[in-house]
């Protein structure tokens, strides 16, 4: 198996933040504490990566 990997993220309706192996990626929208500070988007998402030396199984 290549180390490269992606995630693709349906479209949801929602703001997210997203990390992978520590280190934030492109997520959507606004995220808020609060109804008033969320600023949702709804479109998919296609997050491309590499795999540190870490193992995944």
């Amino acid at each position: 198996m290549g180390r490269n990997k992606s995630l693709f993220i349906q479209s949801i309706g929602s703001a997210y933040r997203l990390w992978i192996d520590g280190e934030e990626r492109p997520g959507l929208g606004i995220v808020g504490s609060s109804l008033e500070e969320v600023q949702p988007q709804s479109h998919f998402n296609l997050v491309f990566f590499s795999l540190s030396g870490k193992n995944w199984n």
